[in-house]
């Protein structure tokens, strides 16, 4: 990094789960030790995550497990896949948190006062309009480009050979769906705390969803460009970095793991190690924050699975707490577990999954990219979200498999899919390859040296103010102007020449090409 971008000011602010939250964990850790000023806004159970490595960090969201776990229809909409009720649930969480969480992120802006702020998806929505308040740039950061397109599964999991333009509409149904819910849950509370956020609020979805596909500031992705190629069907100015995932090395969970206070308490190394050396490779299996019908039934799919595989194996605890108790009304499975499995409520994945035959999980993008860069071959159960996407890069590339939605999978599944994992000689080659591509890039160096970039090239040199004011004006043009219905993407979208275009009129001609 440049002598010119040192102490530069970054709030990042992002919530979720740990499997959202850990690699920006690592990001924030890079972009320290370059020499920016880092402060994370997180929710309040990913605090320790942060202070873990000496970053400062403060709890402004809600804990998103307590939301997940205490509301069941929350829980019944991840078993079944089900984003309409997710969002429901998530809206009514938000209605009663968002007053104190949005103060808490209030005080934090003003009185850190960032020269950035970068934001994750959850928290983008008041992000943007606060940097537009302050007249700052915000840089989105997130674990997957999430924008609409016909080339990748929404986060509604339609079948991926659908046509083009359904995935297409697919993505911009769940757009809408996200405006709506953060419009109706948070303009009121910005509103009454900062009134001059007024002109920064979008009044409509083409607002929206324009200032979404059309940023003028750099948008980070912590994925590798082997695995994410831009779509041919984003607009010409929608360009994200790809820098490569962000993650916590291999020797560094290792230690985390053997501290009393780490983030991966509840592994214990030596017992890990042991087990591990006791025989052939074992099989990981953990669904991390995710819930399928019950604890005591993914507890039975899980060591079922690796019975009926002969496979020894490594089952994660997760959010449920997966235990051998959970099997007490199948005493043949505990006798199973007892001699062939170890149960672990937390694990190092990039430590431990180099050394395992294959890997069984959820699909989340923390997960997957520890899995793929393992170099073993990894099985993909989607529950929702990116997801079932992650599961068909997985597919695609050749590194593992891609099954049904999460709920919808038996043991005997699992079974053989672990069965072809560990024979297939083909997979685990490409498993490998892959693995070694993955492991020779370094995301979180690379999102430093496109932030230096964006501060030397745009922001010092006045381009970025000028097409900050660029749109602006454009904005303002769109509050005035009425807007097209939801119709009228869905029928751009599915059958217009230009399905990147996500502006009704010549965007082209307002200068942010």
């Amino acid at each position: 990094m440049t002598a010119r971008s040192a102490g530069r000011r970054l709030l990042i602010t992002t919530s979720g789960t740990r499997g959202d939250v850990q690699p920006i964990a690592a990001l924030a850790v890079a972009l320290r030790d370059a020499g920016f000023v880092v402060k994370v806004s997180t929710s309040v159970d990913h605090v320790a995550l942060f202070t873990q490595f000496n970053i400062d960090a403060v709890g402004n969201s809600f804990d998103y497990e307590k939301m997940v776990l205490e509301q069941p229809d929350v829980l019944k909409a991840l078993t079944t896949g089900d984003i309409r009720k997710f969002f429901e649930g998530y809206k009514e969480q938000q209605t009663r948190c968002f007053p104190e969480d949005f103060a808490k992120k209030l005080k934090t802006m003003k009185e850190f006062k960032p020269d950035v702020i970068m934001s994750t998806s959850l928290d983008m929505y008041e992000a943007r309009i606060m940097t537009r308040v302050l007249d700052i740039p915000m840089i989105f950061i997130g674990l997957q480009p999430v924008f609409p397109t016909g080339h990748a599964v929404s986060f509604l999991g339609e079948h991926k050979s659908l046509p083009a333009g359904f995935h297409r509409a697919a993505w911009t149904f769940m757009f809408y769906t996200l405006y709506k819910t953060h419009k109706e849950v948070k303009d009121q509370t910005i509103l009454s705390l900062v009134p001059e956020a007024e002109e920064h609020i979008p009044t409509s979805f083409h607002q929206f969803i324009s200032n979404a596909m059309h940023p003028v500031e750099p948008s980070l992705f912590g994925v590798s460009p082997e695995l994410c190629p831009k779509p041919a069907d984003w607009p010409e100015d929608l360009n994200p970095t790809l820098t490569g995932f962000w993650t916590i090395g291999n020797q560094q969970q290792k230690a985390l793991a053997s501290t009393s206070k780490s983030f991966l308490q509840g592994t214990t190394m030596n017992e890990l190690s042991a087990f591990i050396a006791a025989g052939s490779a074992p099989v990981y299996i953990g669904w991390g924050s995710m819930v399928s019908v019950s604890s005591e039934h993914m507890a039975r799919l899980a060591v079922e699975a690796l019975k009926l595989a002969g496979q020894r194996g490594i089952i994660l605890g997760g959010w449920v707490s997966l235990s051998p108790e959970k099997l007490a009304d199948t005493p043949e499975l505990q006798a199973f577990a007892e001699k062939s499995i170890l149960f672990l409520q937390a694990a190092p994945h990039e430590w431990l999954f180099p050394q395992c035959a294959a890997t069984v999980h959820h699909g989340g993008m923390g997960t997957t990219a520890a899995a793929l860069r393992s170099g073993v071959p990894t099985i993909i159960t989607p529950c929702a979200f990116d997801q079932f996407n992650n599961a068909r890069i997985v597919e695609e590339c050749g590194a593992g498999i891609a099954m049904q939605q999460f709920s919808k999978v038996t043991s005997a599944d699992i079974s053989k899919a672990i069965a072809e994992c560990v024979t297939n000689e083909d997979m685990k080659q490409k498993a490998a390859a892959m693995g070694k591509k993955l492991l020779a890039e370094d995301g979180a160096a690379r999102a430093v040296q496109e932030l230096d970039k964006f501060f030397i090239e745009q922001f010092d040199t006045g381009r970025y103010k000028e097409r900050a004011a660029r749109r602006k004006s454009r904005n303002e043009e769109l509050r005035v102007q009425v807007a097209p219905g939801l119709c009228w993407f869905f029928g751009k979208l599915c059958c217009g020449p230009r399905p990147g275009d996500y502006d009704a009129y010549d965007f082209e001609a307002t200068g942010l090409e």
